[in-house]
């Protein structure tokens, strides 16, 4: 039985969240489960060699100092065979002669690592962005024929997919060589922070009074602490790049194994009082969860951001003249450090906490970015259950040792964050319904196809979704099988605007042999949907309440047009 508990739309979609959040709880009995704790440690000897040998009883895991038992073991390598999932949604018998659109690809499937390179012009000066793009393509031109590589832009709000996961190498290179990073703007239009050219405005304002003995209000605009005005994401410069991690981490959860994400950039500051560092542990759980890794390679190489020759005194207002005086020397220093620190720091925080690492002040971007890809050829993962699970939202520091392997060094995420239950917290369900209906990628961890077929009146449309029910928590109670699952359904221009929203949320209590049923056909939902004149396509997301995953998927209108 599938019970429907709402179905609404609304002008914007955090109010039909928020207003379905309002819904009285489904009438049936959960189970509670304790959720496995997965950790992804990358193991070297000398020379950074990886070491293939290690045993379970090798691992001892500690659990803010507490030993665990290690419930989970594996070992994965380049070169074994790897499926996403034993999700059937490709051999899904379709409903009709309308085309099927499924958020699972080959692209996904298969042997080889997975990299997913982000160049972030949004966060990088004009000169970085040049070095950056030159030392990828040197990059593309040497991965191995079986490794997935995609390339997505950081745009002023927005996840630009360059090319999506392939193994075509030389079709990277091509793209990516036809981008051009001088129609981006400079550092001073994107608010980025770049080397002589950030030196020269911070020691503008300096002179020209635009600053108070500590606390420089040009050093703290300079540091991207103003919140930038854009229309599809009203956010800081960090909080907008946290989103977009998470929309990559979505796209590439249902690949199993360990995931590299390369960030490619200058960095961005963190501003507790604006909510950045709460939006950091989120952003870090997601890409926890999807099992990647990031890894922060600093575009701006070997820096040196003290004054030089491109780096002059500004001229006094009355007589025009430059002159050093020991006052300005004094704050280029401090203002240097001040940089490089809230810059930095954040990208060797949120590294570490994946288990990935940052590359800073080196001039070898290439070299980087190939360590950051190579990591991932062999991989352990451990899984835990937490003893006293509390879902109080608390960051749980996590120890991996190698007992009687003095020789071999370990890299793994430094922690977990103790969630609330994703059932019963409706700040996050909003959050990231928001998010995936926001994100240019389609999500992965539920998997579902649908097909558009015609209604009966003309001007509407069938819209047919099967989800998998092996994605999704599915608990058993007795003789029920209980699952709650929201479905919406927005139509969205190219702009990002959004109109006629839909939300249904499915509550699941399934007989044995209906369970049966859906996992070998799919769970059915259907909707009549109305195309709206001002939409170019309809965004379908779909999320398992118990767990929190996410699958969506993106069906242009033409389909809708072929079908009449």
């Amino acid at each position: 039985m599938i019970k429907h508990a709402l179905g609404c739309a609304g002008a914007f979609l955090a109010t039909v969240v928020a207003q379905a959040g309002q819904a009285s709880p489904p009438d049936i009995t959960i189970r509670a489960t304790t959720r496995l704790v997965e950790i992804t440690v990358v193991a070297q000897g000398k020379h950074g060699v990886p070491v293939r040998d290690l045993l379970r009883e090798n691992f001892k895991v500690f659990d803010e100092g507490k030993p665990q038992r290690i419930s989970f073991f594996s070992l994965t390598t380049h070169g074994g065979a790897v499926a996403v999932g034993e999700s059937p949604v490709a051999g899904w018998p379709a409903t009709s002669d309308a085309p099927v659109f499924s958020n699972r690809s080959e692209a996904l499937a298969g042997p080889g690592a997975t990299t997913v390179i982000l160049i972030d012009p949004f966060n990088t000066g004009w000169a970085d962005r040049i070095y950056a793009k030159q030392a990828v393509i040197a990059f593309l031109r040497q991965i191995r024929p079986e490794d997935r590589v995609g390339i997505d832009l950081v745009r002023p709000g927005y996840l630009q997919v360059l090319y999506d996961l392939t193994r075509d190498s030389s079709e990277l290179v091509k793209r990516l060589a036809a981008w051009k990073p001088d129609a981006e703007g400079t550092a001073s239009h994107t608010g980025a922070i770049s080397g002589s050219e950030l030196m020269q405005e911070v020691m503008s304002d300096l002179v020209h009074g635009n600053s108070a003995a500590g606390n420089d209000a040009g050093l703290q605009r300079l540091a991207g602490t103003a919140r930038p005005q854009h229309r599809s994401a009203p956010d800081t410069r960090g909080q907008i790049t946290l989103r977009l991690f998470a929309a990559i981490a979505n796209r590439v959860a249902a690949i199993p194994g360990r995931k590299n994400l390369i960030w490619v950039s200058s960095g961005f500051p963190i501003s507790a009082e604006s909510g950045d560092y709460d939006k950091m542990l989120d952003t870090m759980r997601v890409l926890n969860s999807a099992n990647v890794a990031l890894y922060a390679v600093d575009a701006r190489g070997l820096v040196t951001l003290q004054a030089d020759a491109t780096v002059r005194p500004p001229s006094d207002r009355r007589t025009g003249a430059r002159t050093i005086d020991p006052l300005w020397l004094q704050k280029v220093g401090r203002t240097d450090n001040r940089v490089l620190e809230r810059t930095q720091g954040p990208m060797l925080e949120m590294s570490a906490l994946t288990g990935g690492r940052a590359f800073l002040n080196t001039n070898d971007i290439q070299g980087a970015i190939r360590t950051a890809a190579e990591e991932a050829s062999v991989t352990y993962t451990l899984g835990f259950y937490p003893a006293s699970p509390q879902h109080d939202g608390r960051f749980h520091r996590v120890e991996v040792k190698v007992a009687g392997r003095p020789d071999v060094s370990v890299r793994y995420r430094k922690g977990y964050v103790d969630a609330p239950d994703p059932a019963n917290d409706p700040q996050g369900r909003t959050a990231a319904i928001r998010d995936a209906a926001w994100s240019p990628l389609d999500a992965t961890a539920v998997a579902l196809s649908a097909e558009v077929v015609p209604a009966n009146r003309t001007d509407r449309y069938d819209v047919r979704l099967r989800i998998d029910p092996r994605t999704l928590d599915i608990q058993q109670e007795r003789d029920l099988f209980n699952g709650r699952v929201d479905v919406v359904l927005v139509q969205e221009d190219h702009e990002g605007g959004q109109y006629d929203q839909v939300l249904d949320t499915l509550v699941l209590a399934l007989r044995p042999d209906t369970y049966r049923q859906a996992l070998a056909d799919g769970l059915a939902y259907s909707h009549a949907l109305q195309p709206n004149p001002k939409a170019n396509e309809l965004r379908v997301i779909v999320r398992d309440a118990f767990s929190g995953n996410i699958g969506s998927l993106t069906i242009p209108f033409k389909a809708f047009r072929s079908q009449q």
